[in-house]
């Protein structure tokens, strides 16, 4: 996945965002304008209707507040929408198995906090970076049109907070570096660990896995340590520069004041440009900071994904080398085979052989111990029948219906099978209500009705009366895509071109 795929959830709130900065800055030179306003006249002794006058002055700016706050209330509600979105997206991309994830704490970092950190990036730092340059620029014009030297002193002191990113900018990415090499290789080793202790503790390796966990949980604590130093630093430097321009404008503009060069009534408009002109060039120098963090929670993001070709790929399905042990038991031992479009495959085997196991991994539910699975066709494109039918409370219309509105499940091929299951008058009973044959022939209707080029079933004829196997094969004889189904009953015609049959947890074509 590209960045600039991330970018399209956020293109609203990123522009709200701009809009928002730009109507507050306004707000505050209108506010600065009129406050300065009324001091001038007060300085000059000019009372008359100056009562009438500061009323005035405080009803524009509470109106004026309305659209700010509004517009803040506006950009909050869409930047959690936007940011939604792109969760949902990522589930989706999850769902298909294009999307890898090993373990809950990986779900954890990259759907709460790695989104957080690109949207933070597009709806925070990039609008106030485009706002800040277009802020920057407005406020040192306004200060060169009000008093030429003033705004020259301003200028240059704002470009003194581009101190941190020359002197120390290179020493401090290759300390942020260092300390995301060292938890990425911490977490791989935990990752290890889980995957492989009973293998390290039969053959008594699990005192050299603790050593080097230890030295590897020392590196990241010193390599944090480094990090907060950095920050630290970072902090200092930049408060002692913000508190030299602060309250530098004040004095350069007390100065002036009293060596007459600018009336006092124009201090408070001064102040507010010279404290926007400051504060304009922070998101420029935050942007350059969180630029990194963002482009790593990217890379996190897109890591092992990939884009799935439109046309009809060579190969579906190819599995290399498939292991996986139940406790002592091994169900798969080196499993290889490759599904091409087209094929209708028999999948053979006793109760227990492994078959449902093998057909969970290829469709992404369960993973292997070992080996590579490559799926070119997406999930959206494929029909998948388990064994296991999920018993739920929830009534078969609900389901029905979330199944038709997001999972490409064709109402009117829905109510056609299952009129011909002759189940169409269940819809209303709970899933848990009904009877492991009408939850089979519930999840069979779903399955057929699905717009797929790729369908697999598990042991589809399980608990289904003769005269639904009859229909089951018809359709399964008409379906013009490839075909997996995995079943122990012989005798089935459905027009299958290969058969594989799984025992001793090896898989062989007959």
């Amino acid at each position: 996945m590209k960045n600039l795929k991330f970018r399209e959830f956020f293109v609203a709130s990123q522009n709200d965002s701009v809009l928002k900065e730009l109507v507050t800055y306004g707000f505050m030179l209108l506010s600065g304008y009129l406050v300065s306003n009324l001091l001038k006249k007060v300085t000059a002794g000019i009372t008359t209707c100056l009562f009438q006058e500061i009323g005035i002055t405080l009803v524009v700016l509470v109106i004026g507040a309305i659209p700010v706050y509004g517009l803040s209330l506006w950009c909050s509600r869409k930047q959690k929408e936007d940011t939604q979105r792109m969760r949902e997206y990522l589930y989706g991309k999850f769902m298909e198995g294009t999307l890898k994830i090993e373990n809950r704490g990986e779900m954890n970092v990259r759907f709460q906090e790695d989104v957080d950190t690109v949207a933070g990036f597009f709806y925070e730092t990039h609008p106030k970076t485009i706002s800040g340059i277009l802020i920057m620029i407005c406020s040192g014009v306004l200060l060169c049109f009000h008093n030429l030297p003033i705004a020259v002193i301003f200028i240059g002191l704002n470009f003194t907070q581009l101190i941190p990113v020359t002197v120390y900018e290179r020493w401090a990415k290759d300390v942020y570096n260092q300390t995301n090499e060292d938890e990425e290789a911490y977490q791989d080793w935990i990752l290890e660990g889980y995957n492989g202790i009973k293998t390290l503790k039969a053959y008594g390796g699990e005192n050299w896995f603790l050593e080097k966990y230890r030295k590897l949980n020392h590196s990241i604590i010193a390599s944090g340590k480094r990090a907060e130093q950095v920050g630290t630093i970072e902090d200092i430097i930049y408060t002692a520069i913000d508190t030299l321009i602060q309250y530098g404008s004040f004095l350069v503009i007390g100065l002036f004041v009293l060596r007459g060069k600018v009336d006092i009534g124009a201090a408070p408009l001064l102040l507010i440009l010279a404290g926007y002109l400051y504060s304009s060039i922070r998101p420029v120098y935050d942007f350059h900071l969180n630029r990194y963090e963002y482009e790593e929670a990217c890379k996190r993001l897109a890591e092992q994904e990939k884009e799935v070709p439109q046309n009809s790929p060579a190969v579906f399905i190819k599995a290399d080398n498939i292991c996986k042990s139940f406790e002592e038991k091994e169900l798969l031992r080196n499993v290889s085979f490759s599904i091409f479009p087209g094929d209708r495959i028999w999948l053979q085997g006793q109760n227990g052989s492994g078959k449902s196991t093998l057909l969970r991994i290829i469709t992404g539910l369960e993973a292997a111990d070992e080996g590579t699975v490559t799926r070119e066709i997406p999930m959206s494109r494929t029909a998948v029948l388990l064994q296991e039918d999920p018993v739920l409370t929830v009534t078969g219309w609900d389901l029905a219906e979330a199944m038709i509105r997001e999972g490409g499940v064709d109402q009117t091929k829905f109510n056609c099978h299952m009129k011909a299951f002759g189940i169409a008058d269940l819809l209303e009973k709970p899933l848990s209500q009904m009877s492991p044959g009408e939850r089979k022939k519930f999840y069979l209707s779903a399955t057929l009705a699905k717009d797929s080029k790729f369908m697999i079933l598990d042991e589809p004829t399980n608990h289904v009366d003769q005269e639904s196997v009859k229909y089951l094969l018809v359709e399964m004889q008409a379906y013009p895509g490839t075909l997996l189904v995995s079943t122990h009953q012989n005798g089935l015609d459905w027009g299958s071109n290969r058969s594989l049959e799984m025992e001793g947890g090896i898989l062989h074509e007959i």
